[in-house]
């Protein structure tokens, strides 16, 4: 079982700097996301797929 309210907090803040890098920066293109909840195990799960910029065949 996980703690909502951290887990939120930390995908919050983790996922505003990406956007930031993406949108203000423009250092890196965010290609793919997905956020998925697991209500009968109580999981969860995000992902957030990017690449930079200048070299598009690399993802992360």
């Amino acid at each position: 079982m996980f703690d909502p309210t951290i887990y939120d907090n930390l995908k919050v803040a983790f996922e505003n700097y990406l956007y930031d890098l993406d949108n203000l920066d423009e250092s890196i293109h965010i290609t793919h996301r997905r956020d998925q909840l697991e209500l009968a195990s109580m999981s969860r799960e995000f992902t957030l797929q990017f690449c930079l910029r200048d070299h598009t065949a690399v993802t992360a």
